[in-house]
Formats: C-alpha cells, structure tokens, sequence
C-alpha cells in the first residue's frame, strides 16, 4: 500500500474542473523488474527484455497519466501520485489472476468444442485433401483465441474493478 508520509489528503473543496499541468514522467524500473505502481518483482531472465519493457511501458504511461489527470483537477501532486500507484497495483493484483483463470478456461472450453467438432468432421475431413499439419496448426490457433478471449472477458473487468479498489485505497491511504 502506498504511504501517507508526505501526501496530504485530497481536499474536495480544492477539486476544480480540468486545467493544464505540467505532465507526469513515467517512472523507469531499474533492470529485469517488473514495475506495476507500488508493486515490484524481479523477472527471470527467461522473460523477453521486449515484454517487459512493453508491459513496463504500458504501466509507467498509464500511471503517469493517472497522476496528471490527478494534478489537473487540484488534487496535490504527491497525493496524486498515490492515487495512480494504487490503480495500478490494484489492477494487477485483481486483473492478472483472473485473466490466467479464464485464459486457461477459455483453453479447455475450445479444446472440448474442438474435440466434439472433430469427432463429427472426421468423415468429412477424410474426404478433403487437408494435411493433418494445417488441422494441427488451425486447431492450436483456436486454442489460442480461446484463452485470449477467456482472459480478457475476465480479466479487463477485474483490473477495472481493482484499480478503482486500488486508487481509492491510494485516495485516503
């Protein structure tokens, strides 16, 4: 959780509408971590240095932008800053879980349809001049969707829910 040291509370009366601010910088971690708000972890070096840094990218803007949109309806920068930390934090901590768990499901749900599809095309498939490479190939592309579509039905909406959890935490922590 984010300290309170050095972060006022967020003073309603002082919120206004939206005026210009000078931007947030995204924060860099230092190498081979994982920087997801308050949250850190190193990474093994089986982790491509692209992912990573894509997936620290995308977290270091969208805190940095959390934190400016903060600071330009009044809220005290360092506050802010606790606010868009939590955010993130909390929409990791509630949206991976859930996206691992519904890409998995998503996985087994198109390997059983799959099967079932199989047992009945299997006449039909003798029929055509397919080689077994291209149905292997087409068959683990759809598992893939599966688990793609599994992981983001769940997970988009469980990060929400865990970053507002997480910047409410970071509004009054």
């Amino acid at each position: 959780m984010p300290s309170t040291e050095g972060a006022p509370p967020v003073n309603l009366g002082a919120l206004h509408a939206p005026q210009a601010v000078e931007p947030v910088a995204p924060i860099a971690p230092p190498d081979r971590t994982l920087r997801l708000g308050d949250f850190t972890s190193p990474v093994p070096d089986e982790v491509p240095e692209d992912l990573l840094d894509g997936v620290n990218s995308a977290a270091a803007n969208a805190e940095a932008a959390i934190s400016t949109g903060g600071k330009s309806v009044g809220i005290d920068p360092s506050r802010s800053d606790k606010i868009a930390a939590g955010a993130l934090a909390g929409a990791a901590v509630a949206g991976v879980p859930a996206a691992v768990v519904c890409g998995v499901a998503g996985g087994v749900l198109t390997v059983a349809s799959g099967a079932a599809f199989a047992a009945g095309g299997a006449a039909a498939a003798a029929a055509l001049p397919v080689a077994p490479a291209a149905g292997a190939a087409g068959f683990a592309a759809a598992v893939a969707a599966g688990s793609a579509v599994g992981a983001v039905v769940c997970g988009v909406p469980a990060a929400v829910v865990g970053g507002v959890a997480g910047a409410a935490a970071g509004s009054v922590l």
